[in-house]
Parts: C-alpha cells; structure tokens; sequence
C-alpha cells in the first residue's frame, strides 16, 4: 500500500471478500492505523496483487451489494476508473 504514510507500514485487515469480476478478485480492507479503505486486486493468472485506496462511500455502497451481476458491474467499473 503506497500514497498513505501510516499504511505503508501498518497491517491490513479484510473486511469483506466481494468476489470476482473481469477476471480479477476483490478484498475490500482496512489499515488497521488509520482505518482507511483499501481494496486488494489480484488474479489467480497474475504474478502479484495490487492495494488500491477506496473512497469511504464506494466502499460502504460496494459492501452493501448483494453478490451477483449488479456487484460485479459495479466492481468492474470501480476498477476501470483506476
């Protein structure tokens, strides 16, 4: 996790496993020192995964969505916006 001072060296506790889309999966968590959102993006076919910051509001409104085809449209298009 890079961009945030405290979340560079600060552990990172999952929330909720808001599943796949467009091939990739989605953790959405926590810096357990600030308490910021982070979303960990990974591929089971890529070498690494990604912390991406997550704005409160899209992390309250991703979390709330039920699994399936809605979630997983708004997960693809979070993810494009990066």
């Amino acid at each position: 996790m890079t961009g945030f001072a405290c979340c560079a060296g600060s552990r990172w506790s999952a929330v909720v496993d808001l599943g796949s889309a467009e091939s990739f999966d989605f953790i959405l968590g926590r810096c357990d020192a600030c308490g910021r959102y982070w979303m960990n993006v990974w591929s089971p076919v890529a070498p690494s995964s990604r912390h991406l910051p997550v704005a409160a509001d899209d992390a309250g409104r991703l979390s709330s969505m039920p699994a399936g085809t809605a979630l997983k449209r708004a997960l693809a298009d979070w993810f494009g916006d990066r």
